[in-house]
């Protein structure tokens, strides 16, 4: 446990220093901050392959940009107080670095995950450090590589696709993204194991690495001004694992899950 916590400091502290150090550069580069904050209300939150709840969710997220530096927070709650409140409810903070190279694009950064704990469950606030390539051309392939240093030390692979097409310049436009998952032998039993969010010993563990999950999503931003703009979207969301499809469903779990979405966004 010392050896997560003094990883999980150690990368927190590498990543402020290279932002301390960048900051003088973007100060002077930059006279301004940019950025959004949206306020989204879903159908249900599906988070890499897991159905965390079927029930309606408010998601407020907030993304500044300090080129090539930039912060992001997002949370999740459900609109109604269900009895699994606390383990459903959490708030994401990245702050990651952005390199352009001709068509070639780098992303890397680090991920905190804080949960509304309590003693009930086994949910524990924990970091990720990321890597996302994109190639700049048609479908824009990305390949992101997330890993966990402060809790299980799991590996999440996500290789995906996606394309704009203009409907009606500079004011509509149909995004489609398209991504599969992989997980490794950590990552799947910490994620997958059942029953979920309690301290007791499972009743089904995935044994080994395994594709996850299969992603479409599709979103129509509508654009009312040059700062505002709405984004009603759809998501459906496939678990590819069969043992794990199989275990959910003995639990009277979903494995799959179809969803609307609804966006307001301030850009700044």
């Amino acid at each position: 446990m010392r050896d997560k916590q003094a990883s999980f400091l150690a990368a927190v502290l590498v990543w402020t220093g290279c932002v301390a150090a960048g900051a003088p550069a973007i100060a002077a580069d930059k006279t301004q901050i940019e950025g959004e904050a949206a306020l989204k209300i879903a159908g249900a939150h599906v988070w890499r392959g897991e159905i965390v709840s079927d029930d309606p969710v408010f998601q407020p997220s907030i993304f500044l940009d300090f080129d090539p530096f930039a912060f992001s927070l997002w949370g999740s709650w459900e609109l109604e107080h269900s009895a699994d409140y606390a383990q459903r409810s959490r708030v994401n903070a990245t702050v990651d670095h952005l390199h352009e190279s001709g068509e070639h694009i780098f992303r890397s950064g680090l991920t905190a995950f804080i949960y509304q704990n309590s003693s009930r469950h086994a949910l524990k606030n924990t970091v990720e450090i990321f890597f996302a390539y994109t190639l700049g051309r048609t479908l824009m392939p990305t390949l992101a590589a997330h890993y966990d240093i402060g809790h299980f030390n799991g590996l999440y692979l996500l290789a995906s696709g996606s394309h704009r097409f203009e409907l009606i310049a500079d004011a509509m436009a149909l995004d489609l993204r398209v991504g599969v998952g992989w997980g490794d032998q950590r990552y799947a039993r910490d994620t997958f194991s059942l029953p979920r969010y309690t301290r007791d010993e499972p009743d089904f563990e995935p044994t080994g690495a395994a594709f996850l999950d299969m992603t479409f999503r599709a979103e129509l931003p509508l654009r009312f001004s040059e700062r505002f703009k709405v984004v009603p979207g759809f998501a459906y969301m496939r678990m590819l694992n069969s043992d794990i499809r199989q275990a959910l469903d003995n639990a009277g779990l979903d494995a799959d899950n179809a969803s609307g979405s609804l966006s307001l966004i301030l850009e700044f």
